[in-house]
């Protein structure tokens, strides 16, 4: 054997030369425990009360793994402060649930119940704006810089 082949949570299969694991390093998410970290961003609007969102976030996985017990409460679940973004205050959620396979539809359910929570409790997810400021220019300065272009 030369290759490795390796089947994705898509279903892809992926062929490696087995030169490739002598070289450099593997990284197996689930070997010995499917377990596994799934991490969601979210931006929040700078006059939200961050405090607020961070416990917010954490309702929103409670409520989850109500209903999904893919969706584990052991470890814990996580909600950090990233920083100060263009248009938004940057957070991220990390969540463990029991199956890899499984990581698609999970943050989809969580991310549907982060707009319900948020929309409930007035939490705005901004969107980036942009500020153009323009300025017109001479007629005349700009005929001579065409001007200019045409002799060279």
């Amino acid at each position: 054997m030369r290759a490795t082949v390796v089947k994705t949570l898509n279903n892809e299969h992926i062929i490696i030369p087995n030169s490739f694991f002598l070289e450099e390093k593997v990284v197996n998410r689930s070997y010995g425990d499917s377990k596994v970290r799934v991490d969601i961003p979210i931006g929040v609007s700078y006059s939200s009360d961050v405090f607020k969102v961070r416990e917010l976030l954490l309702q929103v996985v409670e409520n989850i793994s109500k209903v999904n017990k893919d969706l584990l409460i052991n470890p814990n679940p996580q909600v950090d402060f990233l920083g100060f973004g263009d248009s938004s205050l940057d957070f991220e959620l990390f969540v463990w649930i029991k199956d890899p396979y499984h990581s698609r539809a999970i943050k989809s359910d969580i991310r549907f119940e982060i707009i319900r929570i948020f929309n409930e409790n007035n939490i705005e997810i901004p969107f980036p704006q942009r500020d153009i400021n323009l300025r017109s220019v001479e007629k005349d300065f700009v005929f001579n810089i065409n001007e200019k272009n045409k002799k060279t």
